[in-house]
């Protein structure tokens, strides 16, 4: 009896490493060493990164390899979806930073 698959570890090793760094940006931040200029391309580029190495750890496990073409392309979708996310983010998180000082 499989109790975890492949997948199952694949996503929590995920989970884990997506929690890490959000919170290291958020030390970063605190302490001073991050810019706010650098708020938008730093969340930007980070979000699109993570989401398309999620993405396509998973495809590549989970879909058969005549498919892979057109499933590169949805998780590259995806990825600049969650890229410009998390640019706009970056943006709000500046503006705010700006206004406090």
């Amino acid at each position: 009896m499989n109790i975890m698959t492949t997948e199952d570890l694949l996503a929590i090793a995920w989970l884990i490493f997506s929690l890490f760094l959000p919170a290291l940006v958020s030390i970063l931040i605190r302490r001073g060493k991050l810019k706010p200029a650098m708020f938008p391309p730093v969340l930007g580029v980070g979000a699109a990164l993570l989401a398309f190495a999620v993405l396509m750890s998973q495809s590549l496990i989970s879909t058969q390899k005549s498919a892979l073409l057109g499933v590169t392309r949805d998780n590259l979708l995806w990825a600049l979806a969650f890229g410009a996310i998390g640019y706009f983010s970056g943006r709000i998180f500046e503006r705010r930073a700006r206004n406090r000082k």
